[in-house]
This record gives C-alpha cells, sequence and structure tokens, in this order.
C-alpha cells in the first residue's frame, strides 16, 4: 500500500514501513506485527518531521494524516 513517500509491505510474520528516496527507491524503516502499529509509526515519524514548532502545526500534521489513512485503510484505525 503507498501512502505518499511511503509504503507498506508485508513479509512473513511482519508488515514492513519502507520509505522512498530521492532515487524512487525504497529502504526499510520499521517492522511491525500489524498494520496498525505501522501506520501509527508513520504518523509518529511524520509529526516529527514537522519539527515541533507548535501545537498547532502537529495537530494539524496528525490530523492530516490520520484522515489519509482513514480513506486507505478505514478499519486500521
Amino acid at each position: 500500500m503507498d501512502i505518499g513517500n511511503y509504503r507498506l509491505k508485508t513479509v512473513p510474520l511482519n508488515i514492513v514501513l519502507q520509505e522512498r528516496n530521492n532515487k524512487g527507491n525504497y529502504r526499510d524503516i520499521g517492522f511491525y506485527t500489524t498494520p496498525a502499529q505501522a501506520l501509527d509509526a508513520l504518523v509518529d515519524r511524520e509529526v516529527l518531521g514537522t519539527g515541533l514548532k507548535d501545537l498547532e502545526t502537529v495537530t494539524e500534521k496528525q490530523n492530516e494524516l490520520y484522515r489519509l489513512i482513514q480513506q486507505l485503510a478505514p478499519s486500521s484505525v
């Protein structure tokens, strides 16, 4: 499942969160046991990427990501 510059990939016993680099290749950035854990990790990663400038910025980014996740996988969140 592609989500922006990220994707979720399944391997035996794990869900892998991957990030696309500027060459278009993906690298593994986390291994999780459920899709929900992988999606939560994606939200955490993106929120931390805001630089935590202020609570409003963080909240907006978090809400944006949760809306996107809900559109892609309604039963995961």
